[in-house]
């Protein structure tokens, strides 16, 4: 018979993180052997490798985070067309190393990780900013990242805390970034609704549980 935290691990992976399938000839071909390398590494980890310390005392999961979000930086050199934006190299770590590392890492979910989450998803989001806000190339980036949050919530990816509150306020302002200017209702309507879903498990997650009004008045 299975143990509750069996059942409940069964549950989350059922419920994972919705990974686009990228792995075609094209995106392996692209990739350097370093970044191959890399790929095999993160298919191959298990959620209980992904928690292992490496020698600078983080995890393996919070190294490989680092890595994405490194990847996903834009060169300072913006003159060189090659690193203005979205490459295929960043969309296929958009599209399925991070919804792949978010799935096998759920099982261990904590506030950290979620802070991590979130990191990534801010550092995708400001690839394409150096585009108008009404150029179709940064509109249909901007909803690719509000299906990355979408995706997160439906996971169940999400554990807030009252520690990282600075924290929430700043991803928060990139993700009003992906709708606050579209002129599409229905994009901003699809933005608003991610708000409101964020700010439900905020809610139920730290003020709920807190009995204190006073400590609540200071989260909010």
């Amino acid at each position: 018979m299975a143990t509750t935290d069996q059942v409940h691990e069964e549950e989350v992976v059922e419920q994972h993180f919705e990974a686009d399938k990228m792995r075609d000839v094209k995106s392996w071909a692209m990739q350097s052997p370093d970044w191959k390398m890399l790929n095999v590494l993160i298919e191959n980890l298990d959620s209980t490798q992904l928690q292992y310390k490496c020698e600078n005392g983080k995890s393996i999961f919070a190294n490989i985070s680092l890595l994405l979000r490194l990847a996903l930086t834009n060169s300072r050199d913006m003159t060189d067309s090659k690193d203005k934006g979205m490459t295929k190299v960043k969309s296929y770590i958009i599209g399925y190393l991070f919804p792949l590392t978010v799935t096998k890492s759920l099982t261990f979910l904590t506030p950290e990780l979620t802070i991590m989450y979130l990191e990534v998803m801010s550092q995708a989001q400001a690839i394409e900013g150096h585009f108008k806000d009404f150029q179709i190339n940064k509109q249909s980036h901007n909803l690719m990242v509000q299906k990355l949050h979408q995706n997160l919530i439906d996971c169940k990816g999400v554990s807030f805390s009252a520690e990282f509150v600075e924290q929430y306020d700043l991803h928060f302002e990139n993700l009003l970034g992906t709708f606050n200017r579209m002129k599409q209702e229905v994009h901003r309507k699809d933005g608003l609704r991610l708000f409101r879903l964020y700010l439900k498990a905020f809610y139920e997650q730290v003020l709920v549980p807190e009995t204190d009004y006073k400590v609540k008045d200071s989260i909010l």
